[in-house]
């Protein structure tokens, strides 16, 4: 968590949703005006992320070959 707390873009962090489905309810009640993830099959993100697409609040992005969410969760 500290690594991610350093970026200067991150405020803070927040448990995910119920479910894990990024809903615009869970967004806009913790005040997320957009949702980052990196680019993948679009299945995967309208099984996630649907609302926030349809809302165009998703911002995808190519991934940094090497770094991955998945590490920085197993360092908690």
């Amino acid at each position: 968590q500290k690594k991610v707390l350093e970026c200067e873009y991150v405020d803070e962090i927040i448990d995910p949703p119920q479910g894990s489905v990024v809903s615009i309810d869970y967004m806009n009640k913790n005040g997320l005006d957009y949702v980052v993830h990196g680019k993948t099959e679009e299945q995967f993100l309208r099984r996630w992320y649907n609302e926030a697409m349809e809302e165009k609040r998703l911002i995808t992005f190519e991934e940094t070959p090497g770094i991955r969410t998945q590490d920085i969760k197993d360092e908690r």
